[in-house]
């Protein structure tokens, strides 16, 4: 299943529901790029030294691809390009919305997208 992730959306509903213990591969398409004010980008983001980012996911690089299962913003998942050909195993059953790593407060300046490709393996 191909997806669009919209940088400007701090939640990209997917419509795949998953479940606990499965495994997928998701493959960055290469087709597009994130835009962060005037920084393009792919699935894994891009380095800025800022020292108060209150990124989601802060150990990880602005506009890196991340996920979460359903709601729960508790349970982040860093994506990137790492799950393009080792499979990530889903934590938790829901649907899997995937986001571009950023300050929830400056989502207004991001544009583009990334098209992402969801392989149950």
């Amino acid at each position: 299943m191909d997806v669009k992730v919209y940088a400007r959306k701090k939640l990209n509903r997917t419509g795949l529901f998953v479940n606990s213990g499965e495994k997928y591969l998701i493959k960055d398409l290469n087709t597009s790029k994130w835009i962060d004010i005037l920084i393009k980008c792919d699935a894994n983001g891009f380095k800025l030294n800022l020292s108060n980012h209150k990124l989601r996911m802060p150990a990880q690089n602005y506009f890196y691809l991340g996920a979460q299962i359903g709601e729960n913003q508790h349970n982040l998942i860093p994506i990137g390009k790492l799950y393009e050909t080792e499979p990530i195993t889903i934590p938790e059953s829901g649907e899997l919305m995937l986001f571009a790593n950023d300050n929830p407060h400056f989502y207004w300046n991001n544009f583009g997208f990334i098209e992402v490709r969801i392989i149950k393996i």
